[in-house]
């Protein structure tokens, strides 16, 4: 009997001691995402040369217009970790004044003077994640792409029967407040909120704006004809409304109540309203509109709620405040890849023709709320119906490499070489 107790008691231990293991190693809760870049050799990036690299030349050109008027000393992209001490991995806007101004004194006519500009300046490495808790992990190089458009929709300046779904402007009373004022290690940390009652509480979440709390201190923009096609233009960002009489303006993000992001789609999953291998914008769309006594319910899971302004601009614009261009600007998360910067993209579709093939050069220009990640991107597929098209079904998964400026290459080698004579 004291054996099979002893036995009981040794195997109870060894579980024990295995769950530990797991949650301290394992565990998602207890992972720490770090960036790694390797240096590579531009023949290791899949169809390099057949790329249109004067589209990429031009598309960095935009971008490099306004990071020549950043502060130089302005560092680039998330910090890594040296011998002893660490470091912005693509250095500061300084080192890309060079290759910038460079470009865009150029006047280049076809893609190998493209092509021989970029390696005459930037050397590639590739770009992966390790977990800093878990000593097991070797490290991942792919992450989740997805795409995004600018949608064309219709839309009035007057209510009617036919157009009565608000577009709103910035409300007046919204106070957006940045910690980092407050407290320097909450930098880049924000909320937002109203005063009431001499107290600063909460925003409107969707289902309160959606009641009319913010009527009263908020501009009516538009009235569009389908709430679903309202919703989704909060998911892009921006939009242009075509008129009753064939005009068409567009409008641009100015801000949202604060409230994090919901994905709508993982609710329609885990609700089985939708497989997950179906799911898409356009099945989305088309459950929404096939359901409607649930979908209010549905849309308001994501209290995020978006506010625009009219734009005189001719093209969509995104977080860097440069034209968006199609297939080569690239939505990143700005806490690891800094906005302007070269980025090889690759992802394949390994013979599936349901699946997009994309290797091309893009640069990033665009930051979102679901862009999450160190290998996260989201790719602007173009304005209207046909890029929505393929930018509402597009999920895969991928790769990229960061061009990094050479001499800042060479600089850190030498310091690293005179550190290990030290």
């Amino acid at each position: 009997m004291n054996k099979l107790k002893f036995s009981f008691l040794f195997i109870l231990l060894i579980l024990l001691f295995l769950s530990i293991v797991y949650f301290y190693f394992f565990s998602s809760s207890n992972k720490k995402q770090i960036l790694v870049i390797s240096q590579v050799r531009y023949s290791s990036l899949n169809s390099w040369n057949e790329d249109d690299h004067l589209k990429a030349f031009n598309t960095f050109r935009i971008s490099c217009k306004k990071l020549i008027r950043l502060n130089p000393e302005k560092n680039m992209g998330a910090f890594l970790k040296g011998k002893h001490n660490s470091y912005p991995f693509a250095g500061k806007v300084l080192d890309w004044v060079e290759p910038c101004n460079d470009s865009l004194i150029k006047n280049l006519q076809n893609n190998k003077e493209a092509k021989l500009y970029f390696q005459k300046w930037f050397i590639p490495f590739s770009i992966s994640y390790n977990y800093s808790e878990n000593v097991f992990s070797k490290g991942d190089d792919l992450g989740l792409f997805t795409g995004y458009y600018e949608p064309l929709i219709e839309g009035s300046t007057t209510y009617t029967n036919e157009y009565k779904y608000p577009i709103y402007s910035y409300p007046e009373n919204y106070i957006k407040v940045h910690l980092g004022d407050f407290n320097k290690s909450l930098k880049g940390k924000f909320i937002t909120g109203k005063i009431t009652d001499n107290s600063f509480i909460p925003a409107d979440s969707r289902n309160e704006i959606n009641k009319g709390y913010i009527d009263l201190k908020s501009k009516v923009l538009y009235w569009l004809k389908d709430d679903v096609e309202a919703f989704f233009l909060h998911i892009q960002g921006s939009g242009i409304i075509e008129l009753p009489n064939g005009k068409k303006e567009r409008i641009m993000y100015d801000g949202n109540n604060g409230y994090d992001y919901f994905a709508i789609g993982k609710e329609l999953i885990k609700k089985n309203y939708i497989s997950k291998e179906n799911l898409s914008m356009q099945s989305i769309k088309k459950w929404l509109k096939n359901n409607q006594d649930k979908k209010d319910e549905i849309l308001e899971l994501n209290k995020r709620y978006i506010f625009f302004k009219k734009s005189n601009d001719l093209f969509a614009k995104g977080s860097q405040n440069t034209a968006l261009i199609a297939q080569r600007s690239l939505a990143i998360d700005i806490n690891w890849i800094p906005l302007g910067i070269p980025l090889w993209i690759d992802i394949d579709n390994y013979g599936d023709p349901n699946k997009l093939r994309i290797k091309k050069l893009m640069i990033s220009q665009d930051t979102g709320s679901a862009i999450k990640g160190i290998i996260r991107g989201d790719i602007f597929f173009g304005t209207g119906n046909k890029p929505g098209l393929l930018a509402g079904k597009f999920k895969q998964y991928g790769k990229y490499y960061v061009l990094l400026p050479r001499k800042l290459i060479i600089k850190r080698n030498k310091e690293n070489i005179n550190e290990k004579e030290k």
